[in-house]
């Protein structure tokens, strides 16, 4: 393992990692209610937003406030603007890269509405994450965790819409599609789950309360234990990341480590050594290594690295097919 930096004395969590599409090699990384661009994961360059003000307005990078921020993702008609999930302020936003102006793309911010329509009309309540569809790429997806429902801003035509495609009742805290968008992965409290998104075929729309009949529990339990998927136990997952067709891995937050899953071989295995509530940060191989509280993972574009987001400090993963060693 190598650590990269630890921002524990600045006293704001880092809650959020993407790619940045308008700056090549660099990442956004939301740091406490501020939206940020790195190249190093070292020193964090502010895009809009106050490190440690939640409020809500508009405008340039300098009066700028979001609330808490639970996803990030570029604008899939333009790599010129991020759209982003302010889940406290109950609207998705829109920042514009070049200028750094901020403005509401849907919802009505701070009125806790959900409702479908017109991006201009749409209400919102708790959106979480942002996933675009690797079937669809002009269809970004988040989750309403104030109605436990999957909905997707889309075009139709010339206008942009928000609609509601799918009912879980659940309070998620991760979410990604597999690479092939076949399936819709979430996680939430005490299980990882999968949906198949029939949805894209509006003629095969599922109705949320036939949802729990087709939503597969892939893992199930609270604890920590490794070995076949129906036996896996985990504390508090939280973001998904694809490695291939059949391997993800998620952040195991109160296990303080990360999981591999093999979907083709159904099993699970342990990326450095699981902790309790004492919990410390030691570099080595990945059956020594030890982590805190990791949220959010990033695969780099340019070489064969994982970047690991905990609360407060950033980790890198360098892996090459089956191997993965931290370094």
């Amino acid at each position: 393992m190598n650590f990269l930096s630890d921002f524990t004395t600045q006293g704001s969590l880092l809650r959020y990692v993407v790619a940045d599409d308008y700056i090549k090699g660099n990442y956004i990384i939301v740091w406490g209610h501020s939206i940020c661009t790195t190249s190093d994961f070292i020193t964090l360059e502010n895009i809009t937003g106050s490190l440690d003000q939640n409020a809500y307005a508009q405008g340039p990078p300098g009066r700028a406030r979001f609330d808490t921020i639970t996803g990030v993702v570029t604008n899939p008609t333009s790599n010129k603007q991020i759209w982003v999930s302010d889940y406290g302020n109950s609207c998705i936003r829109t920042v514009n890269r070049e200028t750094g102006f901020t403005n509401v793309l849907t919802g009505r911010c701070r009125e806790k509405t959900v409702q479908d329509g017109t991006i201009n009309s749409a209400g919102v309540a708790y959106p979480f994450g942002m996933a675009v569809s690797p079937s669809d790429r002009q269809k970004v997806y988040f989750y309403e965790n104030g109605e436990g429902s999957i909905r997707c801003i889309l075009r139709i035509g010339p206008s942009w819409y928000l609609r509601t495609v799918l009912g879980l009742r659940k309070k998620i805290s991760g979410l990604n599609f597999d690479p092939a968008g076949k399936f819709l992965y979430l996680s939430y409290e005490t299980s990882i789950v999968r949906v198949p998104t029939t949805w894209e075929n509006p003629s095969q729309e599922i109705s949320i309360d036939f949802i729990d009949s087709i939503a597969e529990d892939i893992i199930s339990g609270v604890g920590h234990e490794d070995g076949p998927l129906e036996s896996a136990r985990m504390k508090d997952p939280m973001h998904i990341i694809f490695l291939d067709e059949t391997t993800f891995l998620f952040a195991d937050y109160n296990n303080h480590v990360l999981r591999m899953v093999d979907l083709l071989n159904s099993s699970i295995s342990t990326i450095c050594v699981p902790q309790g509530t004492d919990y410390n940060v030691t570099e080595g191989a990945i059956d020594t290594c030890r982590i805190e509280l990791p949220r959010q993972i990033v695969q780099s574009k340019e070489s064969s690295k994982l970047y690991i987001l905990g609360d407060y400090r950033f980790h890198e993963l360098t892996y090459s097919g089956e191997f993965l060693s931290l370094v």
